[in-house]
């Protein structure tokens, strides 16, 4: 009777296990920063085999799913590969960077945890999973420095190294039929290859603005439609998906922008939001791509 007892009890302690604790579960399920350093060439290699410009076939892989700045939120992304990455076969993961920093320590997870997450992912599914550079994902040990820098600031020896290096051989955009993938401006030409490190720089940190009054700040850069346009003519799209800025219209640019913040960092701000795209239907603006509104809570 006691034997039947305690079995029930521990079933019943598992199923609250998985389901009040899923961030937790997931990141042991997808995480080892061992395992991981060990794969740091491979990594590297899977990010500088499509260039800084990824071109993403989708002819088994219609359904695109976009997210930006996660900023160590693992909670919202293991919602988001439950609910939609593993429930729709094939589908392809866009993350649009800003992986790191701004994660409070109420949260509960490694501030690299999201992050781990993902290039776990990358090396399971590397023709599913797409990992985008934003600013944050720069180390300020090597460049410029910036704050909050809080997940880098707990870096040193071979865990800063293996970031560092990682991160940098991240693309800057993709491209999905005629939708664009970025974090914060598209290049200025498509020989993104050919751009010199400060150019990159310039495309993770800078913003389109509607009205160019708004001005610029030392890093941030702001550029007008104009710009935005001839930009997104060049890579032959009809819509831009991107992260950074928080304080941005979530539509834009004449219905041609999709700005997004994933982490549950911002809600309060602008809410966070995923985008999912039948990439089999034409896009002319902002008109069928499927804006998800995540009902998060710190």
């Amino acid at each position: 009777m006691f034997l039947e007892i305690f079995k029930i009890i521990l079933m019943i302690y598992n199923k609250l296990d998985i389901y009040n604790s899923i961030g937790q579960l997931k990141m042991k399920r997808y995480t080892s920063n061992n395992m991981m350093f060990n794969q740091k060439g491979k990594l590297i290699g899977l990010f500088s085999s499509t260039g800084r410009w990824v071109k993403i076939r989708t002819d088994e892989n219609p359904i695109i799913i976009g997210i930006s700045d996660l900023h160590g939120d693992c909670r919202t992304l293991n919602h988001i590969l439950d609910e939609y990455f593993f429930k729709i076969p094939n589908s392809i993961l866009i993350a649009c960077g800003d992986f790191l920093d701004r994660n409070p320590k109420s949260w509960d997870n490694e501030p690299t945890a999201a992050l781990d997450t993902l290039l776990n992912l990358k090396l399971q599914y590397p023709d599913r999973v797409f990992l985008l550079m934003g600013n944050h994902d720069l180390s300020p040990h090597t460049h410029i420095p910036f704050a909050p820098s809080n997940a880098w600031d707990m870096m040193s020896g071979q865990t800063l190294a293996f970031y560092t290096e990682v991160l940098e051989s991240l693309p800057i955009v993709a491209t999905v039929n005629d939708i664009a993938f970025a974090h914060g401006v598209l290049p200025t030409t498509t020989q993104v290859d050919d751009l010199p490190f400060d150019e990159i720089y310039n495309c993770v940190w800078s913003d389109y603005v509607e009205h160019e009054s708004l001005g610029s700040d030392s890093i941030r850069k702001k550029v007008g439609i104009n710009f935005f346009q001839e930009s997104l003519d060049k890579f032959s799209c009809n819509l831009l998906i991107k992260g950074h800025n928080p304080f941005a219209p979530l539509i834009s640019m004449n219905q041609k922008c999709i700005t997004i913040q994933t982490t549950r960092q911002f809600h309060d701000i602008c809410g966070s939001h995923m985008v999912v795209v039948d990439s089999t239907k034409q896009l002319n603006d902002v008109q069928n791509a499927k804006i998800v509104t995540l009902e998060t809570k710190n």
